[in-house]
């Protein structure tokens, strides 16, 4: 895990003592870290707790994205959890950082950012059937809907002539 001695069964009681006490995940950590009873769990709880508690220039989203990142040794975690995908992954992280940098020199920049992200995932997740999608034909591929519309389509582009000079009955099923 990233955080010795943090796997699945702390972070659902954290996440329980969050719940039943209408606190936050940091606060819950401090509550964990008080109350274990295996070092490695108290150490890691108040990690997070420390790390969270830091005074953050929140104008700075990237910064403490990077910050953040060089706390929990992320590149470490990812270089031995990951070793076959560690420089794509590596990548992903610094383009996160470079978009995160969109928002930086604002008032409150990491929350316009976290904003930002939340509505570009909640529109990428929201599958309400009262909606049309547009999209390419490359991207639709594959994908099932039960109306589709091709806009724009003239002849000998779609299917492309090409595909058609040698086999008609093979070129249209490609």
């Amino acid at each position: 895990s990233l955080i010795k001695g943090l796997g699945e069964i702390t972070t659902g009681r954290i996440e329980n003592i969050a719940n039943d006490r209408d606190i936050t995940i940091i606060q819950a950590c401090k509550v964990m870290a008080d109350k274990a009873n295996s070092v490695k769990i108290s150490k890691g709880c108040n990690k997070i707790y420390d790390i969270y508690n830091n005074q953050w220039d929140y104008s700075n989203p990237a910064g403490c994205l990077k910050e953040i990142s060089e706390q929990f040794h992320y590149d470490k975690y990812l270089s031995t959890k990951f070793e076959e995908t560690f420089t794509e992954r590596k990548e992903n992280v610094a383009q996160l950082i470079i978009s995160a940098g969109e928002c930086n020199g604002e008032k409150d920049g990491v929350s316009k950012y976290l904003q930002q992200v939340s509505l570009v995932t909640k529109s990428d997740k929201d599958k309400k059937d009262d909606k049309m999608v547009l999209m390419s034909i490359h991207s639709a591929k594959g994908l099932e809907f039960p109306i589709v519309f091709m806009v724009g389509v003239e002849q000998d582009i779609l299917p492309h002539k090409l595909a058609m000079a040698d086999d008609p009955y093979e070129g249209l099923e490609e």
